[in-house]
């Protein structure tokens, strides 16, 4: 399979650089016309900041090609897919004649992703298919985050608390200024704490899953239910009965390894492509 994946990398954006994970994890043929210099092992942070568990990880030198190249690929019907990573921000202004590249692939062949807060469907790209994060409707295909599958930890942790340092809006415990400790403190935590942010998704919820820890979502029940549909909902709304209350869940650690299971089979980077690609 060969995919021409359609993303400037100029800023993180987590919908976006989890899919080009998910390609690349993969083992899919993925040309770029820019450098993701922040999604490998060794470049720059993104924006210098502390975002843990997605970036940096890569060890493939990117397979980046000019534009003349790709116009001829395109032209051969090199490509199976063509990814537009996040197009309401600038993709479909990225070749001056768009609508002769996308008259060059069959609709099944275009992949729109949206991965803002909002709930806005953009109209007029019937020439593909939208998979929007933020879906309250049927007007698109739902897709959330997903976490590098090296991420998830291969042993069941020691427990020594009942909730994790991070608490999502207290900026005091927002102590952690490196992936291991941010994460080993998950490990040991029966809950980690996530609510909704701008949007409903967020990272922070498949970092709880990927350390053995079980997420206390307070307001999971008002999660419309075109959004977040691969997440175990159901499971989070019965063990936050027990960790609104700081208190273990009798069967904590089956319904624990459960969602670890339900993890690494659904919210992978690798899980999301593969099913939207359909390999």
């Amino acid at each position: 399979m060969k995919v021409l994946f359609i993303h400037q990398f100029t800023e993180p954006d987590y919908l976006a650089d989890s899919f080009y994970h998910g390609l690349i994890d993969l083992g899919i043929e993925t040309h770029l016309l820019y450098e993701p210099s922040y999604m490998i092992k060794g470049g720059p942070k993104p924006n210098g900041s502390n975002r843990f568990n997605l970036f940096n990880k890569l060890e493939e030198k990117p397979n980046i090609k000019s534009g003349t190249e790709i116009g001829e690929l395109i032209n051969s019907d090199y490509y199976d897919y063509v990814v537009y990573a996040n197009f309401r921000k600038f993709d479909l202004n990225f070749w001056e004649d768009k609508n002769w590249l996308i008259s060059r692939f069959k609709q099944s062949q275009i992949i729109f992703l949206d991965g803002n807060d909002d709930n806005y469907i953009l109209t007029g790209i019937e020439q593909g298919t939208l998979y929007k994060r933020e879906l309250i409707n049927d007007l698109a295909k739902p897709i959330s985050f997903s976490i590098p599958k090296s991420q998830l930890i291969s042993e069941l942790p020691t427990k020594e608390k009942i909730m994790a340092t991070v608490i999502p809006g207290d900026s005091s415990t927002y102590i952690f200024n490196d992936e291991i400790s941010y994460n080993e403190d998950y490990a040991k935590s029966y809950y980690g704490m996530t609510t909704k942010k701008s949007g409903w998704d967020c990272m922070r919820h498949y970092e709880i899953l990927a350390n053995r820890c079980i997420p206390y979502f307070p307001d999971i029940e008002s999660c419309p239910s075109n959004t977040m549909t691969n997440f175990p909902k159901e499971i989070i709304k019965e063990t936050n009965k027990y960790a609104r209350q700081g208190i273990v869940h009798p069967e904590y650690d089956s319904l624990n390894e459960e969602l670890f299971q339900w993890t690494k089979e659904n919210l992978t980077t690798k899980a999301v492509v593969s099913k939207i690609l359909n390999i």
